[in-house]
């Protein structure tokens, strides 16, 4: 492979400008962005147009004209979730944590949350990638904090915009959902969210109160699994507040 060039599963990459790596970062963040809200006030609106027909040529953004809008790609997407700190000039964080469906004996291991936000809600267990990490090593980190080992694929990424009660953006997010098939060690009673313990999918989807992704994942992988790649989803989601 050329110097130029980094891979993603069974994409390459061309190396990314940091304005182009920019762009990206800030259309994760916003929603249905203009050009001039992704251009430097001091950039020359030439020179932000030749970053942005990159971006297209190497199909990782789109352009809508009919409504003057830029949308991330599924490329894009799955390279941003491979990422936890994108090059930039700017300070944008780039919002993205780790789920894990973990299916054991024909149960999905939950978590209780014994703590607010969303305290007494019952899902998955969620954790934050860390700086300077792969998202595949805070996935692994993720499983044996939980007392578990096992071997873990990357199938599902749900990008997410949250609104609030006024229906206001407040979030936007990847949830980069982890699938792990009969673990091997002890699971510990609790983790950093709450109490730890096992429902099949049925009692899953019918406890109260829940998120509003347990639908979409179990959803997800009670359909037969994907044999490679990854599937990137786009869904609204409500927060009780």
């Amino acid at each position: 492979m050329e110097n130029n060039q980094f891979a993603i599963a069974d994409e390459t990459f061309p190396k990314l400008h940091p304005v182009q790596w920019q762009i990206i970062k800030q259309m994760s963040l916003l929603s249905e962005p203009h050009f001039n809200d992704l251009k430097p006030k001091t950039m020359d609106p030439r020179r932000f147009t030749y970053h942005l027909n990159k971006l297209k040529e190497l199909d990782l953004i789109r352009h809508d004209a009919e409504r003057q809008s830029y949308f991330l790609t599924d490329k894009a997407k799955a390279l941003i979730a491979y990422f936890t700190d994108i090059p930039s000039w700017g300070n944008l964080p780039l919002n993205s944590g780790i789920m894990l469906y973990v299916l054991k004996e024909n149960k999905v291991l939950v978590v209780k949350r014994d703590k607010q936000p969303f305290i007494d809600y019952t899902g998955l267990p969620y954790f934050y990638t860390e700086k300077d990490e792969f998202v595949y090593q805070s996935a692994q980190r993720s499983l044996q904090s939980l007392g578990l080992t096992g071997d873990l694929s990357l199938d599902l990424i749900i990008e997410v915009l949250f609104k609030n009660k006024e229906e206001e953006v407040i979030r936007h997010a990847f949830m980069l959902t982890y699938y792990c098939h009969e673990p091997k060690g002890v699971l510990k009673e609790k983790s950093y969210e709450g109490k730890l313990f096992w429902l099949s999918p049925e009692d899953f989807l019918a406890v109260k109160p829940g998120y509003d992704n347990t639908k979409d994942v179990v959803g997800f992988f009670a359909k037969s699994r994907p044999h490679s790649g990854v599937t990137i989803i786009s869904k609204i989601y409500h927060t009780p507040w």
